[in-house]
């Protein structure tokens, strides 16, 4: 990951911590079900943001070591070991982890995978997993579908942020996994819900993305203007139905 990925959500973690989109709670019975999941495994957590793809597995007792390169990130998801001892922190990044060799038993990456380099993160994955180890790959978020909100929401962001183009342009990593795991087994399920939210909670979630222009930003301005027309014609009850999706990709190397 270079120095620039690793800034890209200095001045949102609160927000990102606040607002992003929640794992579903199915989540970790697939995983447990599919990697043969035990409470003796240590996982770490690669890319962990503000924590939200360990708190899939902490509740459940599990080792967790969360390693994020961003200092802003790592200080909320440090707030979850008040709650989950079992929680470890490492600020490292996902191509140079900090982990011993053949260490760790589960790896995990959530919403950064895209921004990892990728041969260089395969390379490091492979080093510090131990044989017969599993990567889960994770993502949850909006869907960007057909329907007149999911279209309306997609044209504003690309509109107001000309930058969200790049940035959705790294999402075909998850399209063709086995590109990462080579010859290995791969698994690849998906979830479909819908996200009720607020004015305030969309307009949180997506001054979380990584590109869009936060409050001082003279293009902010345009975004606020453009969401809260949005919401006042999608909401129902005082909330809009957001589709989401999330993917998992579980995989083990050849």
């Amino acid at each position: 990951m270079s120095d620039d990925n690793r800034e890209k959500f200095s001045g949102r973690a609160q927000d990102y911590s606040a607002y992003r989109t929640r794992y579903p709670a199915q989540l970790f019975s697939a995983i447990e079900k599919i990697c043969s999941l035990r409470r003796e495994h240590l996982i770490a957590d690669v890319g962990a943001g503000t924590g939200m793809l360990a708190e899939v597995f902490l509740p459940h007792e599990y080792r967790v070591i969360a390693i994020e390169p961003n200092a802003e990130m790592l200080t909320e998801c440090d707030r979850l070991k008040l709650r989950y001892p079992l929680l470890q922190t490492v600020q490292a990044t996902a191509e140079h982890t900090t982990l011993a060799t053949h260490s760790v038993d589960v790896i995990t990456a959530g919403r950064a995978f895209h921004w990892f380099d990728t041969e260089k993160a395969r390379a490091e994955f492979q080093r510090i997993l131990r044989p017969g180890g599993w990567v889960v790959l994770a993502s949850v978020g909006r869907r960007r579908g057909d329907t007149p909100l999911e279209r309306e929401y997609e044209d504003l962001l690309l509109r107001t942020t000309p930058e969200y183009a790049d940035t959705v342009s790294r999402f075909h990593v998850y399209e063709s996994p086995q590109s990462f795991f080579g010859h290995g087994g791969v698994f690849h399920q998906e979830i479909e819900d819908t996200e009720p939210l607020t004015l305030p909670m969309l307009e949180g979630q997506t001054r979380s993305l990584s590109c869009m222009p936060l409050q001082g930003d003279a293009r902010y301005a345009q975004l606020s203007a453009g969401l809260s027309d949005l919401f006042h014609r999608y909401a129902r009850h005082d909330v809009v139905h957001m589709p989401i999706v999330t993917h998992l990709i579980c995989g083990q190397f050849a």
